[in-house]
């Protein structure tokens, strides 16, 4: 499932106007989708899981603190 989509040729993200973003936020900006990523952790943990190991995130490629948040609580 993909959380930016099109409606009425207007871009989403998990529902949300981008546009409104832009607007609240300013440009240039990241946007996240808190649902892609938990669905991408949740692949790649599942696909590990019937092995020992231990999930490690490179913080120097994005130190994001809301990014880091959603992984530490996921187990990553």
């Amino acid at each position: 499932m993909h959380y930016f989509t099109y409606k009425n040729s207007e871009l989403f993200a998990e529902d949300v106007s981008v546009r409104d973003i832009v607007n609240r936020a300013g440009t240039p900006l990241y946007i996240y989708s808190h649902k892609t990523i938990t669905r991408h952790l949740d692949a790649y943990m599942d696909a590990f899981n019937s092995h020992p190991n231990t999930i490690c995130y490179a913080v120097k490629a994005n130190p994001n603190p809301a990014l880091l948040r959603i992984i530490a609580k996921k187990g990553g």
